[in-house]
């Protein structure tokens, strides 16, 4: 449900940064930053907000706030009916503790201008962060009187869209307005929100850019109904959006903003042409789809310069020799897998046994009362659930337990409203979902079923409108997660995941967890319940999870699955933890699957499967992969054992497994390269020579290995330590275990080739004579 502060004057905090300062003249705003310069950067960042309340004040009262012309008593005046504004529910929504904080802010400012030798004073107003004390409920009294001027409200309340899932957008018509006025604003507005509210997510990309380009385009309200002069409009626009975006080459690639120009173009052809804007005479300009391809999308340039592919949790580059190929494709896309599943793993149990402990120390406590309905004296009852009590966390699991998200009299959760237990440590003893909490279980569902994106866990309906339990069923003996995946088109659009054992576990665990929002959520009427994902927010607020995947990737707070990600293991540093935790997202992790899915099987349509998508194409493992990559595979790998392998015998020593003695796995990889595998023929190393040379070439396709006793005994240990291995190998060692495989296969099988009893014999002698243990100090690294 919808919930917008159709009285509220600042409808949303976030909107502020949007409004140019008008009242505070330049000359305050310099000296006020003086003085505050030696604020830490969020103190600025608060100075920032608060500075931008002040200008909303001063625009609809009317007041003046200038340290120029302005008498101490003048000031003295505005500076309280501010604090009323910013106490009061007409000028803005916030708890008691923001508006305390806020009002702090403004305290910090006038001292720090006194610093500097300003003759201002703080007005002698008693706030707290608990209550609203009677200087307050005057000061609010005070501005709730004044006459405020009415175009300045509808002004500073903005022009606020919400989608499908009541996902606020602000929309930037502040210039707009300023240029065309408020009737032509509004018509533009209402049919930009009509068309969000039929979104899922997002609209177009373009129509913010167009909303802030219209005003400075010279354009006069007259035009928007002449036919020949819209087209002219967005013809010229056209041209702004390709250069903004395209930025001189440093910006979007052509393609992309093609691509995305058609999407903006056919939004205004659809929502504003004959509504806002007069039909054209022509269609609006539509260049032709440029075909993007798969390889060409995701890429990035990092800070060093180099080209990478972003599509993994892994950044591949886009051009690597063989040797950073092997260590990408066989090391370090797995690990980076690897510790994201196994911090998603740590982070869940953690929850769950906080979680478990609130159920279990529940019935040992005791219930904290309200203070309006019991004869404890307030002291006694706030001990209940006091820090220094030492039975606080029974008290407070029996509290919520029996209470929920109740308030007390303070305007604070019932279990900490002693002040002496933050929120978030209480929401943290309790196992409550809070804010970002069940993103590692989103993570052991798509690492488990990578058929799963994104969109359709934070869409998940687990009730339907009915009431009835439709989205975790069991079909025969399989228990099933029955949803709709976004995107696809409607008679696809259903998606059910066959669950296991593991994740039956997981999404258990989930509904007990979101069980308190989910009950409170559905005693308020808030269609929200139905949903498999909630939230207790950032301590108390239940609500929805819809958007928090998205917020959490941007703000990345302490305490988050992000932050958790950033702790370095064996197998990662502190600087590869860092760069995974940037990178990832349930996409991100998904493809990654998917292509050690095809590592594993080196088949794309065994990839395409494991994704769970419809039709496979040959193409699907340049969106993952960079060409040259995908070329490793194509001349240096797959064509080794696809085309056939020629073994030549080796008379020398059979004892160079006791004979060599290897530091490193490069040792033993440049070792093997130079005596068992011969070079292999260039048009495998160059398979764009290949497809330049004349097309009746015969091409053998041949790879040759030299091979005696030694050789082999080698390769067999190797593989053998890398199968006992105890963590995750290099890329190397298990590049050549693989190529053991193959290469034992191969002669066990027999070919062309092979024949006779020699190469066997020497696999025999090898398999005796085999000791994984003289390799394994080199297989990690």
């Amino acid at each position: 449900m919808i919930n917008k502060n159709k009285w509220t004057i600042v409808q949303n905090r976030r909107s502020l940064q949007y409004y140019p300062y008008v009242c505070l003249d330049s000359n305050t705003l310099t000296i006020i930053n003086e003085a505050t310069q030696h604020f830490s950067a969020s103190g600025k960042e608060r100075v920032s907000r608060l500075l931008k309340l002040l200008e909303c004040f001063l625009q609809v009262s009317g007041k003046k706030f200038s340290l120029s012309t302005l008498s101490h008593v003048e000031h003295h005046v505005t500076a309280r009916l501010f604090i009323g504004a910013l106490w009061s529910d007409l000028f803005m929504p916030a708890k008691i503790t923001t508006r305390h904080d806020i009002s702090c802010t403004f305290y910090d400012i006038i001292k720090a201008m006194q610093g500097i030798k300003l003759s201002l004073t703080i007005p002698s107003i008693k706030i707290d962060r608990r209550e609203v004390t009677s200087d307050l409920a005057f000061c609010i009294k005070e501005f709730e009187a004044l006459s405020l001027n009415e175009e300045r409200i509808y002004y500073w309340r903005g022009w606020w869209a919400y989608n499908k899932n009541n996902m606020p957008w602000f929309v930037p018509l502040n210039s707009v307005y300023q240029c065309y006025g408020r009737q032509f604003t509004d018509r533009l507005f209402d049919q930009i929100s009509l068309a969000y509210l039929r979104c899922n997510r997002s609209l177009a990309t373009g129509i913010s850019d167009f909303c802030r380009w219209l005003p400075q385009s010279g354009y006069h309200l007259v035009q928007f109904q002449n036919s020949a002069d819209v087209e002219k409009l967005f013809q010229d626009f056209f041209v702004h959006y390709l250069a903004a975006g395209y930025k001189n080459g440093e910006g979007s690639t052509v393609k992309h903003l093609v691509k995305r120009w058609r999407r903006l173009a056919g939004f205004i052809e659809i929502n504003l042409l004959g509504s806002v804007f007069a039909k054209p005479c022509g269609q609006l300009v539509m260049p032709k789809p440029m075909t993007i391809k798969g390889s060409e999308m995701r890429v990035k340039t990092v800070s060093d310069g180099i080209d990478v592919k972003e599509k993994l949790l892994t950044d591949v580059p886009l051009h690597v020799t063989d040797e950073q190929a092997i260590e990408l494709l066989f090391k370090q896309i797995q690990t980076d897998y690897d510790h994201v599943v196994m911090t998603a793993e740590r982070e869940a149990q953690d929850l769950w046994e906080r979680y478990q402990r609130r159920k279990a120390l529940a019935p040992l406590g005791q219930v904290k009362p309200y203070k309006w309905i019991t004869t404890v004296d307030e002291e006694a009852r706030q001990w209940f659930i006091h820090k220094n009590n030492p039975d606080w966390l029974l008290n407070a699991s029996a509290t919520f337990e029996s209470e929920g998200f109740a308030y007390d009299n303070n305007g604070r959760p019932l279990v900490c409203s002693s002040y002496s237990i933050s929120v978030a440590e209480m929401v943290y003893a309790l196992g409550l979902p809070k804010h970002y909490a069940l993103i590692p279980y989103m993570v052991l569902l798509v690492s488990e079923h990578p058929t799963i994106v994104a969109s359709f866990l934070t869409d998940f309906e687990l009730y339907n409108k009915q009431g009835k339990l439709t989205g975790f069923v069991q079909l025969d003996d399989v228990w099933v997660l029955d949803g709709r995946k976004r995107r696809c088109k409607t008679g696809n659009a259903q998606q059910i995941v066959s669950l296991n054992a593991k994740s039956k576990r997981w999404v258990e665990q989930i509904i007990a967890l979101t069980d308190c929002v989910r009950q409170h959520l559905k005693q308020k009427g808030d269609d929200a319940w139905r949903y498999l994902f909630l939230t207790s927010g950032k301590g108390f607020t239940p609500a929805r999870m819809c958007s928090q995947y998205a917020q959490a990737r941007r703000r990345n707070p302490k305490g988050s699955f992000f932050d958790a990600l950033k702790n370095p293991t064996s197998d990662i540093t502190l600087e590869g933890t860092k760069k995974l935790s940037a990178r990832f997202s349930l996409g991100a992790l998904r493809a990654s699957k998917g292509v050690l899915v095809y590592l594993e099987t080196r088949s794309v349509k065994e990839m395409a499967n494991a994704l769970g998508h419809k039709e496979y194409s040959p193409k699907t493992l340049s969106h993952y992969l960079p060409t040259p990559i995908f070329d490793f595979f194509q001349s240096r790998w797959i064509r080794i054992f696809q085309q056939g392998i020629i073994i030549e015998a080796m008379k020398n020593s059979a004892l160079l497994l006791e004979a060599t003695e290897f530091c490193t796995m490069h040792e033993f990889h440049v070792f093997m390269q130079n005596h068992a595998l011969k070079t292999i023929p260039s048009h495998l190393e160059d398979p764009d020579h290949e497809s330049r040379s004349c097309a009746s070439t015969k091409i053998s396709g041949e790879v040759i290995f030299n091979v005696n006793t030694g050789i082999l005994t080698l390769l067999l240990s190797l593989q053998q330590a890398v199968a006992q291995a105890k963590k995750r190998v290099c890329g190397k060692a298990i590049y050549w275990s693989e190529m053991a495989r193959h290469l034992i296969t191969h002669i066990e099988q027999g070919s062309d080739h092979v024949t006779g009893d020699e190469f066997k014999s020497y696999l025999k002698t090898a398999r005796e004579k085999a000791s994984p243990i003289k390799l394994e100090a080199i297989i990690y690294g």
